[in-house]
């Protein structure tokens, strides 16, 4: 249980330093339009930040480690730390391809 809640946690801190650090940085800002190219975005990291919050203080089922499930989180979050470091020196459209496939391969889809 307690497992989760820091993954969860982390996640949630990854999200917020990505809303916070990485989108101003990477996002062209317009004067003008309803909908502008960071909104969506923005949109999406809060709702998982959000997300993620909500698992890590709702009471959870009792279960035993997975050392796999583990294991899995810890490159997932490893890579997502990578792609953070790596877009300050290669610009976004070719970082996030690469981070993208490398969290669908891990998480089995």
């Amino acid at each position: 249980m307690r497992n989760y809640r820091i993954a969860s946690a982390v996640i949630a801190v990854g999200c917020i330093a990505f809303l916070l650090l990485v989108l101003p940085e990477q996002v062209d800002a317009f004067a003008s339009g309803v909908i502008r190219p960071a909104t969506i975005p923005a949109a999406t990291l809060v709702l998982m930040a959000i997300s993620a919050m909500v698992m890590v203080f709702e009471p959870m089922k009792e279960k035993d480690a997975n050392a796999e499930f583990l294991v899995r989180m810890a490159f997932i979050v490893a890579c997502f730390f990578c792609a953070l470091i790596t877009l300050n020196f290669i610009p976004f459209q070719y970082v996030m391809p690469v981070f993208a496939f490398v969290t669908m391969v891990q998480i089995g889809e």
